[in-house]
């Protein structure tokens, strides 16, 4: 009787510890930090044992995270450029999708455009912002405004130090994605940007590839990259203010 109730307790605490133990790593572009929070929050309500791990950053830098072996389940990116290079290496399994995310840019100030002022631009090459931004300012439409704005121009890290520099007065203009016009207290919209001057905004998911020795979790992660490609995914980034277009 005494074998069969340890028997019993060791079985259940390692039980505990496997459903308990379970985690996962998402690294998502810094431009989704809010979609992406209330998107963990609504899988976790039905998922409550399972711990996900979320990495921030630019998606150029994300990208070089799993080039160089980090430890990653799922990647969000705000562009499908850098998507497409890791599923060119491998990296990336191919999965179906159900519907594109898509965004567009803003030209926000603190003071009138007709007044000299520094320019905020995110890096090019680095975060997809910075890609778009210079896109568009070299097109005709807007090429007059940054050539008199350019001996103004500072390059600052990500989308979040335009809006911060924006609305601490730090810079006088910066280009943002749309979705940001809720974070917009000081500063405000100039004009929207027109979408036929730069590359369509497409967010972009997948799922990594990796090691069958490394890959713990599987089931978990095709669960989440279903959950993502649902209908109450579409709604919640709808909710934050993205276009959804079915594929």
């Amino acid at each position: 009787m005494k074998k069969t109730i340890i028997l019993f307790v060791c079985t259940f605490f390692i039980s505990f510890l496997s459903v308990n133990g379970r985690e996962i790593t998402i690294s998502s572009a810094t431009s989704l930090k809010s979609v992406v929070e209330k998107l963990i929050l609504e899988y976790n309500k039905k998922n409550e044992q399972l711990k996900i791990n979320v990495n921030y950053g630019s998606s150029g830098t994300l990208r070089k995270q799993i080039e160089n072996g980090a430890e990653i389940d799922i990647v969000l990116f705000a562009d499908k450029e850098n998507l497409q290079k890791l599923e060119k290496q491998g990296l990336i399994e191919n999965r179906e999708r159900k519907f594109k995310v898509l965004n567009s840019l803003i030209f926000v100030g603190n003071k009138p455009l007709d007044k000299k002022g520094v320019l905020g631009l995110c890096e090019a090459k680095v975060v997809p912002l910075g890609n778009y931004s210079m896109e568009a300012l070299s097109n005709k439409k807007y090429k007059k405004i940054y050539e008199d704005l350019r001996e103004n121009t500072v390059i600052v890290r990500d989308f979040r130090e335009v809006l911060n520099g924006l609305e601490n007065e730090n810079i006088d203009y910066g280009i943002l994605y749309k979705t940001e016009i809720k974070h917009l207290v000081k500063s405000y919209v100039l004009f929207e940007i027109d979408s036929d001057t730069h590359s369509e905004i497409e967010y972009s998911f997948g799922v990594v590839r990796q090691e069958e020795s490394k890959n713990k979790n599987n089931i978990e992660v095709e669960k989440i990259y279903e959950f993502l490609n649902s209908e109450q995914s579409e709604k919640i980034f709808q909710e934050f203010g993205f276009k959804i277009e079915k594929i």
